[in-house]
């Protein structure tokens, strides 16, 4: 009889200890959850700054090269190069 009870007692320890475990797993799918709620609301506050600055920008910036300042052509070997705009002398900026 003593054997079964060590036996029950040794199932039980196994079965709290499972238990504990799904509960950690829990709170780590929750935690995680929150940060990836946090960083998906942060990564949408930076893509609608950027859009904000863009649509600022965009009166200002050349349009041939769309503000990069450079254009990329080929070359006579066929390769591509990259040169400064003729427009805005490579500033990026449209000129009056």
């Amino acid at each position: 009889m003593a054997m079964n009870r060590k036996t029950n007692a040794t199932i039980q320890a196994a079965f709290r200890r499972r238990a504990a475990i799904e509960a950690e797993k829990r709170q780590l799918r929750a935690d995680y959850e929150q940060r990836i709620a946090a960083l998906d609301a942060e990564s949408e506050a930076l893509d609608n700054a950027v859009r904000t600055i863009n649509a600022a920008a965009a009166n200002y910036l050349c349009p041939k090269c769309g503000g990069d300042g450079e254009l990329r052509r080929p070359d006579a070997a066929g390769q591509t190069e990259t040169v400064s705009c003729s427009d805005c002398k490579g500033t990026g900026l449209k000129q009056n």
